[in-house]
């Protein structure tokens, strides 16, 4: 048996590595490379010179009707897990599209894939493909660029406030309503009234269109202590994890997500993780971190706690690293690969047989 054959539809693929779609792409390919031949292909070619055994497409960007099995990655469903929470905290505009792309990518697909259970639920209950056919497998993470040992993230702070200080990470888009940032900010200026000195740092770019009200908010200071907000804009890797590895704290307080991979890049990097119980982040995180309720009395509960016990946070920081060494973005790509092989009709059970990092 040859090397399995796998079409990409041509220009579909996820090509921002700012997002999160296109930095999973951009990922794990390059490692199913090494054990499946890739190629870009129409979709809409009726013939082709030599036909695929199996396409892997993106799960929201639209059907791919073939007569080959078509495998779907998707990187969300939180409009079945959640309707009301998605009503209330997305933009109609694009959660209608979001929504519609996916109906019709997962009514041309024979399998799909799901980096959480959480996301697997919400594939289940929406959509009507078989329960054996949607397999959860968990993004992953490039240890040797996310580690403890990375630098620069304190002085860049420092720069951007004028002042040495510790501090808390934010990393995300932050005009993103379900990222739920103001929460994080509320919480934070009640700490430093209390008499905490750290920072709030934002570590995410604009989705365009924000508003300029809604860009001044994210970035105002803490009515409480002024000097204490710095929004860096969108970090490549090794500026991002520079200031995950000197942060005192990690805080992801999403209302709805998916999976969190900047939570499990934190971790990566040793630092003390603090996460909501909503979506795939207790998932994610499992006993390696803190989890709470993301209302901002609740967070600021959980960062006082672990900003005021230093071995509490020594024990998470080792914790967290050793949970997120699990995790490669070599075990991503095994995953993803015995999904492609089953759908080919090679391998009886991805689920069995496909290595999985442990959630």
């Amino acid at each position: 048996m040859g090397s399995l054959s796998v079409a990409v539809p041509a220009g579909r693929a996820p090509g921002d590595p700012g997002t999160g779609a296109g930095r999973v792409w951009a990922s794990v390919t390059p490692r199913l490379r090494e054990h499946a031949c890739l190629r870009e292909l129409d979709p809409d070619r009726r013939r082709l010179r030599r036909r695929p055994d199996v396409w892997l497409i993106p799960g929201h960007e639209g059907a791919v009707e073939r007569s080959e099995p078509v495998v779907a990655v998707v990187h969300g469903s939180a409009w079945t897990n959640e309707p009301a929470a998605v009503r209330e905290l997305v933009p109609p505009e694009y959660a209608e599209r979001m929504i519609a792309l996916t109906d019709a990518t997962l009514a041309s697909a024979d399998w799909a894939i799901a980096p959480s259970d959480y996301t697997r639920r919400g594939v289940m209950e929406g959509y009507p493909l078989a329960p054996d056919r949607v397999i959860a497998v968990p993004h992953g993470v490039d240890a040797d660029v996310f580690h403890p040992a990375a630098r620069g993230g304190r002085a860049a702070v420092a720069r951007a406030l004028g002042a040495d200080r510790p501090y808390v990470l934010f990393a995300s888009i932050p005009s993103i309503a379900q990222k739920n940032l103001q929460a994080l900010k509320t919480a934070m200026g009640r700490l430093a009234a209390g008499g905490l000195p750290h920072a709030l740092v934002i570590a995410g770019g604009t989705a365009g269109g924000e508003s300029p009200e809604l860009l001044a908010r994210i970035a105002a200071d803490l009515p409480e202590a002024p000097g204490r907000v710095a929004w860096l804009g969108h970090q490549g890797d090794t500026e991002l994890a520079g200031l995950m590895a000197e942060a005192d704290a990690f805080c992801l307080p999403s209302l709805i997500e998916s999976f969190g991979l900047t939570a499990l890049e934190a971790m990566a990097c040793g630092a003390p993780v603090v996460v909501s119980n909503r979506g795939a982040l207790p998932e994610v995180v499992g006993n390696a971190g803190v989890i709470t309720d993301p209302a901002p009395a609740a967070l600021e509960a959980a960062l006082r706690r672990l900003l005021g016990e230093p071995e509490r946070a020594h024990h998470l920081r080792a914790a967290g690293r050793e949970r997120a060494l699990t995790m490669p973005w070599e075990a991503t790509a095994a995953g993803w690969l015995a999904v492609l092989e089953a759908a080919a009709g090679r391998l009886d059970r991805p689920g069995g047989d496909a290595p999985r990092p442990s959630l």
